[in-house]
């Protein structure tokens, strides 16, 4: 090491050295001779304002965090088999549409709170769709089903851990029809301009 760099060794290990004493705290001890307590004075002095290494902030403030799922242009539907409009209503409570279908009565834009109450009391199989416009994203699954439990996607036949998807609904494989055969418009299943649709074409 040259006298140069050593200089600056000594230097910054100084300057480093006296930042430490001056961030120690100062306690005195007053000893009483009369049997009293001992009493110790601390002198205290608060640490300076953190300043940032970077100058901007990549990160969002947790203050303008907002919980909850970040896909929220999901079109969501669901048929529920075996049950009365009456009863679906009922079951989705106030501020839910309710329509008639083929198949039983339509549930749209159900939130976590209504799909739950309708696991749990629909008298059927409950079925549900989910559409995300903006890149032509198609969910077909049975949630509730004395038959069998199954998912429905296009162009794919197993999910990311090997479950097999179903190969069709009602031996349909495209989205327009199935919707179509559930008494869903299918405008619901209509991609926005620009958006990605994906094929019922199975990938080999």
């Amino acid at each position: 090491m040259c006298s140069k760099q050593l200089f600056a060794a000594l230097i910054a290990f100084t300057l480093l050295s006296v930042a430490a004493l001056s961030a120690r705290a100062q306690v005195t001890v007053i000893e009483s001779e009369d049997g009293r307590p001992t009493v110790y004075k601390m002198t205290v002095s608060p640490a300076t304002e953190p300043r940032p290494a970077l100058k901007y902030h990549f990160l969002v403030p947790p203050v303008d965090k907002t919980s909850g799922n970040a896909a929220t242009f999901y079109y969501k539907a669901m048929v529920i088999e075996g049950a009365s409009d009456d009863l679906a209503r009922q079951i989705a409570g106030s501020g839910v549409r309710v329509e008639s279908g083929p198949r039983g009565p339509i549930i749209y834009a159900p939130d976590l709170e209504t799909r739950s109450a309708f696991w749990e009391r629909a008298p059927g199989s409950v079925l549900e769709l989910e559409f995300c416009p903006e890149s032509g994203e198609f969910w077909f699954q049975i949630i509730k089903g004395e038959a069998c439990l199954g998912t429905f996607r296009p162009g794919e036949t197993r999910s990311w851990d090997g479950t097999p998807f179903l190969s069709s609904v009602d031996g349909e494989t495209d989205p327009g029809t199935i919707v179509e055969k559930l008494g869903i418009p299918r405008s619901f299943v209509a991609p926005k301009p620009g958006g990605l649709r994906r094929t019922a074409a199975k990938r080999s």
